[in-house]
């Protein structure tokens, strides 16, 4: 019974994760760079650079593990990225950040403690990759819309 169980789940899940994933690594073709530049120092923008990383890395983690049913670790990875991944921001980094920038941002934190949320509570896998669908719209929103640009350069 549980090889059934597992040969019926993760062939479902393998197409989706694959398709997920193409979609994180295309690169958008474009004859030149429309995106709206934020002027950051090399501390914030350091900072957004490294989280936008440990979302990759969450994100390996949560999918990795919702392959293996594992809900703790689920939780966990999602858990690093909620709200409490903003304690450490430089202090002027938000009064730099457009509006627009940061509605994605803040909700895509709340998203991901609300994902751990989900996993500790018993929601599915089929739920739970709804719920990085939704992140990762906002990961796709504020690529197509935003570039970091050292604030030298950008004077």
């Amino acid at each position: 019974m549980t090889n059934n169980t597992i040969r019926t789940r993760r062939p479902r899940t393998r197409p989706m994760l694959a398709a997920l994933l193409m979609t994180m690594v295309m690169p958008a073709v474009q004859a030149a760079d429309a995106r709206q530049p934020i002027l950051l120092n090399e501390e914030e923008q350091g900072f957004v650079l490294n989280e936008m990383r440990q979302y990759v890395v969450s994100l390996q983690q949560i999918l990795t593990a919702l392959a293996d049913d594992d809900v703790i670790t689920v939780g966990q990875a999602a858990r690093t990225m909620g709200m409490q991944a903003m304690s450490n921001a430089p202090p002027t980094l938000m009064g730099k950040l457009p509006m627009a920038f940061r509605q994605l941002g803040m909700p895509t934190h709340k998203a991901f403690d609300e994902i751990a949320d989900a996993a500790e509570s018993g929601e599915t896998t089929p739920q739970i990759l709804s719920r990085l669908g939704t992140v990762l719209n906002n990961c796709v929103a504020c690529h197509a819309s935003y570039r970091l640009v050292p604030a030298a350069q950008g004077q």
